[in-house]
């Protein structure tokens, strides 16, 4: 524990501040236990999310996940942190348990280096003042692959105990940029007998209208009797929205026009990543 007697006032400030708001880490899956898209690990290309909220920089990464530590093998592994107001401040980027060499930290394009130990090692870091909007972190093996677990942003120039949350809040903060969507059973009803619409609602409001991709088609049910599994799904021009989406699914056969069904055990991914 740091004397707190010797710690400069801007730091105490921060430290209050983060006491007061709750949730002091500004990222979020910090531990990366989060991982919808069910990313078994290995090569990322660039721009492309493993574990929620997480990407690949430019030129790909590689990553894997086991008890909860990281192995990030090489390249740069980036969150973007939507609008947190951290324009002009000192933050500290840390991390627990870094081993195999140091971790290079980019923030908005100011570098630092937290360099590898035991137990909670970070950075400070002077968030430029022009960053108003969105910040985004790098995180970059200095050299050879290195380990680490439980990244955290927090004001202040020291590196305090991770923050844990609960499971289900985490999960709920990232839903807010993508959400999986795996087996539901919503209703519908016959528009035609080749088009079955029916509507579905997210569980968190996203940041922005999603991409949905189609991982699974479902099961079409009518009168206790299964139709078969559809065959096409195209989403309404007004839809998806940022609170679900209305969709017309395809039958493998005739439906009757007007009567109602069931839509079952289908799988999509909502992406509305920054």
């Amino acid at each position: 524990m740091p004397n707190l007697a010797s710690l400069p006032a801007a730091d105490l400030q921060a430290g209050a501040d983060n006491w007061n708001r709750g949730f002091k880490n500004y990222l979020i899956n910090g531990d990366f236990a989060i991982n919808q898209r069910v990313f078994a690990g290995g090569a990322l290309a660039a721009g492309v999310y493993g574990f929620d909220r997480w990407k690949a920089g430019t030129g790909g990464c590689n990553i894997s996940l086991s008890a909860g530590v990281l192995t990030h093998t090489s390249g740069p592994l980036v969150q973007v942190i939507e609008a947190p107001d951290l324009a002009g401040k000192t933050i500290t980027v840390s991390v627990d348990a870094l081993t195999g060499g140091n971790l290079t930290v980019n923030v908005e394009g100011v570098i630092g280096t937290i360099v590898a130990g035991s137990g909670r090692v970070g950075v400070a870091v002077a968030v430029p003042a022009g960053s108003t909007g969105n910040v985004t972190l790098t995180l970059t093996p200095a050299g050879a692959a290195v380990t680490y677990k439980r990244v955290q942003i927090e004001l202040g120039s020291v590196a305090t105990e991770f923050e844990w949350r609960p499971s289900q809040i985490e999960l709920s903060l990232c839903q807010r940029y993508g959400e999986a969507v795996n087996g539901p059973q919503i209703l519908g009803f016959a528009f035609s007998a080749t088009d079955m619409m029916a509507g579905y609602n997210f569980a968190m409001t996203k940041r922005s209208a999603p991409t949905i991709t189609n991982k699974a088609f479902g099961t079409i049910i009518g009168n206790g009797v299964a139709v078969g599994i559809a065959t096409a799904i195209a989403f309404t021009a007004a839809t998806p929205t940022v609170n679900g989406f209305t969709a017309d699914i395809t039958p493998p056969s005739n439906l009757v026009q007007g009567y109602g069904y069931v839509y079952r055990g289908f799988s999509i991914f909502a992406d509305a990543e920054l």
